[in-house]
């Protein structure tokens, strides 16, 4: 028997032991009784209560912290060792976590559910708002700042994006299949009930099993829900019995429990799979990526016949255990014409296929065109067929976000590990780097040791503060100041073959996309890729510089929060690949933005991705 885990996210200002103290109850006969114990925690499951400071704490680092929390537990790395033989095992893998949690944890619970769909096995959120940006007056942006009396539609938009992967009623179709409880106080006047409704509302029209209990007379939080001592928010009756049903549900699964699903992704690498179907690649940047898959009837062959149609997808891996069985044979249609088998005798259980427009020569650096031609493929019958599907790729490697293991393919492309946008920086050990040259002004070391303490005050996070003479290998990093080492680094590297930087360094400026931008104050931050051939890994560089002091000081304005009391860490707030500024900045706020947008998965210039003033 697998048993399954419940994963209790934390609210505002409560730390996790009384979280972990909310799963507490006594039978109602012994309930004011002080010889009677409580009995703690959930029958046939573990309950875990990570942690992670912030007002965003289950976004971006604390959603990592959740899952490696989750994975520290499979791995029996937080349980005595003299216990462990007494104790069932760990399985985070398919259908095996409820995700719960009150307030703040209620949304986590929402968010972290439906990026993770099929770890899931059920969602329990109390009190849990939607998005941030409906939570009372928390980070409302484009509604009283004066300065977004400047700002361009499309500007506003790609700013937007940067931050919707956080909103969980975007993602409700991954939650297909689940047996989804949200319940509130009726005069609850921390959440207002209808962010809950308004999210079970949603959840109903796309047919997602879903109850809601909205309970009389009761507030925000209550330790006691009918009787003294009886679980209250989290455990009583009502809850027991709802975790129960999850339990036996999990004990029936079968591979992939739903006949259609939607997989949606608002950014490439912020969702995991959904029945074993995994999103790799884009085809524009920073606009949502959906697969509608559906289930069709087993043909003479006795095989599962899935459709699956893909929407701004270029790269996806099936694993075919997840969508089909383990002793099933399987046939994948993508996009209706194109038919692909699975086979049970398969020794490689995870395929990726990519979907390619056009063919460019033998000499491309192109995985896609290089996977054609070594099979033999007719370059010129592929030309013909201007968009077509092609198995690019198998690997055995783990469909989990938490890893620090890249994609072959992503020495050259972006997916999962190195897509954007420029939070993503943040999002694996990273460092700052400034420079060790007397002779250029201290702005630099200030900029850098300033985003340090923001770090640390949003989100607990330690940072390093390195010279470009030091070693600085095994992480990300952030790039302060034009004379840095690095830049110099860069520049030598721009346009060879097997590194594609997207910004060309001018010596009086600096080229992006169609425009030159060499006027004085101008500044600029752009992530670019990074290589560590030692590892085999993909990392990220953030270079944060200007084309003079003045230039730096203006990007660096993108640091300061909004909120203090809400404040996401530096450049992790509506910050895509790329922005660029100048003075304008200091009236107009984003309305002073010059250009901002994201990169292609070749690490090119994205027109549709992209706003620019040139």
């Amino acid at each position: 028997m697998r048993f399954a885990i419940l994963n209790f996210e934390t609210g505002t200002g409560v730390d996790v032991s009384r979280q972990a103290d909310s799963y507490k109850y006594k039978p109602t006969a012994s309930a004011n009784s002080d010889n009677t114990p409580y009995t703690f925690g959930v029958k046939n499951m573990y309950t875990l209560a990570p942690t992670r400071n912030g007002a965003h704490n289950w976004e971006a680092s604390g959603f990592l912290s959740a899952l490696k929390a989750l994975e520290v537990l499979k791995n029996n790395n937080v349980i005595p060792f003299a216990i462990q033989q007494f104790l069932p095992s760990v399985n985070n893998g398919f259908g095996d976590v409820i995700w719960a949690g009150h307030s703040m944890g209620g949304h986590g619970a929402w968010h972290i559910a439906t990026h993770v769909p099929d770890r899931a096995l059920g969602v329990v959120s109390a009190a849990g708002w939607i998005r941030k940006e409906y939570y009372g007056d928390s980070n409302r942006f484009f509604v009283h700042d004066i300065g977004h009396s400047h700002i361009d539609a499309s500007l506003k938009d790609i700013l937007e994006s940067c931050v919707i992967e956080h909103n969980s009623d975007l993602h409700v179709d991954n939650l297909k299949g689940m047996v989804v409880h949200a319940r509130i106080g009726q005069n609850d006047r921390a959440v207002p009930p209808y962010q809950v409704k308004r999210m079970v509302r949603l959840l109903l029209e796309k047919g997602i099993e879903t109850t809601y209990e909205e309970l009389v007379g009761l507030e925000h939080w209550w330790w006691d829900t009918l009787v003294s001592n009886d679980g209250g928010v989290l455990n009583d009756v009502q809850m027991r019995k709802l975790f129960h049903k999850m339990e036996t549900k999990r004990n029936s699964l079968k591979s992939c429990r739903v006949n259609a699903f939607t997989l949606v992704s608002m950014r490439v690498g912020s969702v995991e799979s959904k029945c074993g179907v995994k999103i790799l690649q884009s085809l524009v940047p920073g606009r949502a990526i959906k697969i509608h898959a559906k289930l069709i009837e087993a043909n003479e062959m006795e095989e599962q016949v899935w459709q699956l149609n893909l929407h701004n997808v270029r790269r996806v891996t099936i694993y075919r255990e997840r969508l089909c069985g383990k002793n099933m044979n399987c046939l994948v249609a993508l996009d209706q014409d194109q038919e692909i088998q699975l086979s049970s005798t398969t020794e490689t259980k995870i395929d990726e296929y990519c979907l390619k427009r056009t063919v460019h020569s033998a000499e491309s650096s192109d995985s896609i065109t290089s996977e054609i031609l070594s099979n033999g493929k007719n370059a010129a019958m592929a030309k013909a067929n201007e968009q077509q599907w092609f198995k690019c790729g198998n690997h055995t490697r783990s469909l989990s976000l938490v890893t620090t293991e890249s994609y072959p393919f992503e020495k050259y492309e972006r997916g999962p590990t190195n897509s954007g946008p420029t939070r993503q920086v943040f999002a694996s050990p990273f460092a700052i780097v400034t420079t060790a040259a007397s002779s250029v002004s201290d702005l630099a070391s200030y900029t850098a040791l300033y985003m340090a303490n923001i770090h640390m005050v949003a989100a607990s996070t330690s940072v390093e503060i390195r010279l470009d003479t030091d070693s600085y290998n095994n992480r990300n990093l952030i790039v302060v100041g034009r004379h840095n080492r690095l830049v110099k680094e860069y520049k030598e590297h721009h346009g060879k073959k097997d590194v594609r930087p997207p910004v060309e360094i001018l010596n009086n400026g600096f080229k992006i996309g169609p425009c030159v931008f060499n006027e004085s104050g101008t500044g600029i931050l752009f992530l670019a890729p990074y290589w560590d051939d030692a590892m085999k890994v993909s990392r990220l560089r953030l270079y944060v510089m200007g084309n003079d002091d003045d230039g730096l000081k203006h990007i660096s304005l993108l640091m300061e929060p909004t909120i203090p009391p809400m404040l996401r860490a530096s450049f992790s707030n509506q910050v895509p690949d790329f922005v660029v500024v100048n003075g304008d900045v200091m009236k107009y706020g984003a309305g002073g933005i010059l250009a901002a947008g994201y990169w292609n998965y070749d690490w090119s210039f994205s027109k549709e991705g992209s706003y620019w003033q040139c």
